[in-house]
């Protein structure tokens, strides 16, 4: 699916079968929820390596969902910020904060 059309598709209709940019909102809001009530479950203890790693990662996500609802209000979202090609829809699915498409994310 182009850019162009998934932006077309982007239709505010929750019955709709075709991926609506209110879906992906509420999927990245739900991954965000989620993954804050990982981090605030996670010990507060500093002093383990584990943890500190945990809780890095878990922010780090927290972080990259943010930016792709600023990607999804501002009308970028779906277009890989390194190459400016289309993300496959199928990668956006699975992982909704993608910011670039699986040919940039190698690298």
């Amino acid at each position: 699916m182009t850019m162009s059309a998934l932006r077309s598709s982007f239709i505010d209709d929750p019955t709709s079968p075709t991926l609506t940019a209110a879906r992906f909102d509420r999927e990245l809001q739900q991954a965000a929820e989620t993954r804050q009530q990982q981090l605030d479950g996670l010990p507060r203890a500093q002093t383990d390596e584990v943890t500190r790693a945990q809780r890095e990662a878990l922010n780090q996500v927290l972080r990259e969902i943010a930016a792709a609802r600023k990607r999804l209000v501002e009308g970028t979202f779906g277009s890989c910020t390194g190459c400016a090609q289309s993300i496959p829809v199928e990668r956006l699915e699975v992982r909704p904060w993608s910011a670039t498409c699986i040919s940039c994310a190698r690298k």
